[in-house]
């Protein structure tokens, strides 16, 4: 199944020690007009520790239409500088989207991320 870039997938995604995995939501951010030969994507991860803060990490409040449309279960965060590069079979399913609202929030923050 194709996948678009601000589609909220489930995945299987790296912890930090990349050697061990969690199956978690996260925001595909790859460019749909980006030609590659592999059917991998760049998403960036959400989660429900909602401590987390800054200007790379971008709130979703889960009882807010956004929060609705995007299938998250619990107030979350999409965390802009925590992204992997993921082959298709781990991407399970999809959740939701993410709406325009909230793209913006995860453009400047992947700006801030990547300094462009």
């Amino acid at each position: 199944m194709p996948y678009n870039r601000g589609d909220v997938v489930l995945v299987t995604f790296p912890n930090s020690d990349m050697k061990t995995y969690k199956q978690r939501p996260a925001l595909i951010v790859q460019s749909d007009s980006l030609t590659t030969n592999y059917a991998d994507r760049l998403v960036a991860c959400i989660t429900s520790n909602t401590t987390k803060s800054g200007e790379s990490v971008v709130p979703i409040i889960k009882a807010t239409p956004e929060g609705s449309l995007m299938g998250v279960l619990q107030d979350s965060v999409i965390i802009a500088h925590n992204i992997a590069c993921l082959p298709s079979f781990a991407i399970k399913r999809k959740l939701g989207s993410c709406p325009p609202s909230i793209q913006t929030q995860v453009d400047n923050a992947l700006r801030k991320t990547f300094d462009i």
